[in-house]
Parts: structure tokens; C-alpha cells; sequence
């Protein structure tokens, strides 16, 4: 394997309990070579890159740290959590900023828990202890899917606008869908990948990036529909009056369908932030 191939693997499996840097990968590979404990695989493959393998050495050097590690007897795990942080002191934060996080954090464990499940379908009667620790994992991503149901519970809502509230809500159950900030307008923002997808010009107006290609192939209806504002010229966007139980409704069935229009065109990724949405921002 290369130090890429090392790495991602890693990435995929210990990493989820155990940091690990690409620049670390790099940087240990010569010194373990030197030591014998991996050997060169065969020649260098596109862009340099040198597969490795663990020698004997190596794989007995290996057995030899778990054995101290395990040892060593039970320690408590080191936590740095950014998510527990906003929580713990979330009755700082405006509940218009502090809602959108926690669905998107709702939103990656849940994604996360999807990947766990698969790969617990793929191993099948598994007894093996990195089997095992994977059941861990989808446990932990239900438990924290399941735990920020009840955060977002306790979210005061009285702070929120009513239709914006629902709206959300009735939104984030959406496949693919990311509750961020807006890079259009203050409040939260509907994101495909690193699209935005939609967000509210005010409490009862939503602006719904359809495409023009669906709005061409329902051109009529729309247009006959009062609740809805086209656009001058031929644009993605359209605009969504929202006063009543059918349209909270009706505008969560749009945002599904701008969702289904755009995820195949759009960049993947979370809703972008700090600087990055800042950059976004000036440009609209």
C-alpha cells in the first residue's frame, strides 16, 4: 500500500476512533522502512507514489506495542467535541443559528449510521473483534441520532418564525439536505452539497432554486399558481408565498424536487461556513 492507500484506509476504519494526519502517514513510512519494519512492494507507481508492505519485524514490533498498550489497563477516552460545546451552552445562541447546526450534525450521523448499517449488511454472521467494533459505531451514530432529536426538542421555538420553523423542519427530512446559513439573506439556508437550494426572504417568502429546466417542464402550472412568483427572465429561482397548512406543505414538496434537480450537478460537501460562506456572501 501507499502512503495515500495507508491513509485512506485508516481514514475508513481506525480513524474513526484514533487521529490520524496524512502528513503523519508521509513522515513515519522512510523511518519504518529504515527500521525494517515495512519493505518496498514492487516499484513506484503514477506520481512516485511507493507501495509498502509490513515485514515480519514489523507485524511482531506491531503485536508487541498492542500487548504494552492493552497493558497499560483502562483509560478514558480523550474528547474534544465541538458539538457538545455548542450544545452545553446553546442557551447563549440565537435558536435561529443554533437550530441549522444541530440538524446538519442530525444530518451527518445519520449519513453516518447509513454507511455503518451497509457495512454491517456486507460482513454478514460476523464474529471478528474489528467486527465488532464496528457494531460500536453504528450504535454510537443511532445514539447520537437519536440524542439530537431531543436537542432540536428542546430548542426553544418561540424565537423562531412560525412558517420558518415548519418549513425547516418538514425540510430536513429530505434525502441529501443540509440545513446551513444563507449565503442569500439572514436565517438558515437549504443545501445540496455546496448548493443552496433554498432560504426565506422574510418569514412567510421562500426562494426555491428549481432549475430551469423544471420549472420549464411545469412553466404553466406554475404560473397559474398565486402563490408562486416567477422570476422577469428565465432564471433557476422562483419565489413561494407561504400563509397555510397546504403551503408549509406545498413548499416542502418544491424543496424536494429542487433537491432531486440538483443533487446531480451539484459539488458535494457540507454547507460551506466560516470564511467560505463570507466569501459567498460577497458575491451576492
Amino acid at each position: 500500500m501507499t502512503g495515500g492507500q495507508v491513509y485512506a484506509a485508516a481514514a475508513r476504519s481506525v480513524g474513526r476512533f484514533w487521529n490520524l494526519t496524512r502528513s503523519q502517514v508521509y513522515a513515519e513510512l522512510p523511518s519504518l522502512d529504515q527500521a525494517g519494519l515495512i519493505e518496498r512492494a514492487g516499484d513506484p507507481g503514477p506520481r512516485g507514489a511507493q507501495p509498502y508492505r509490513p515485514t515480519a519485524a514489523g507485524e511482531a514490533a506491531f503485536r508487541e506495542w498492542m500487548d504494552r498498550f492493552v497493558a497499560a489497563g483502562p483509560r478514558d477516552d480523550q474528547l474534544r467535541s465541538p458539538l457538545l460545546l455548542a450544545v452545553f451552552f446553546g442557551h447563549f445562541v440565537d435558536p435561529n443559528r443554533l437550530r441549522p447546526v444541530i440538524q446538519e450534525y442530525r444530518a451527518r450521523h445519520e449519513r453516518g449510521l447509513a454507511v455503518a448499517d451497509e457495512m454491517l449488511l456486507t460482513l454478514g454472521e460476523d464474529r471478528s473483534l474489528p467486527g465488532a467494533a464496528l457494531i460500536r459505531r453504528a450504535g454510537y451514530q443511532q445514539l447520537m441520532v437519536d440524542w439530537l432529536a431531543e436537542v432540536l426538542d428542546r430548542i426553544p421555538r418561540d424565537k423562531l418564525p412560525t412558517v420558518q420553523a415548519r418549513v425547516i423542519d418538514g425540510i430536513g427530512g429530505i434525502d441529501g439536505v443540509a440545513i446551513g446559513e444563507s449565503a442569500f439573506s439572514d436565517g438558515p439556508g437549504v443545501w445540496v452539497g455546496k448548493r443552496e437550494i433554498a432560504h426565506f426572504d422574510d418569514d412567510n417568502t421562500l426562494d426555491v432554486r428549481l432549475t430551469k429546466a423544471a420549472i420549464r417542464s411545469r412553466r404553466d402550472a406554475l404560473r397559474a399558481d398565486e402563490r408562486i412568483t416567477m422570476r422577469p427572465n428565465a432564471s433557476d429561482w422562483l419565489e413561494i408565498r407561504i400563509t397555510t397548512d397546504a403551503d408549509v406543505e406545498f413548499a416542502v414538496s418544491l424543496v424536494t424536487d429542487a433537491a432531486a434537480a440538483n443533487r446531480p450537478t451539484a459539488k458535494p460537501g457540507p454547507p460551506p461556513t466560516g470564511s467560505e460562506l463570507e466569501r459567498r456572501r460577497r458575491f451576492h
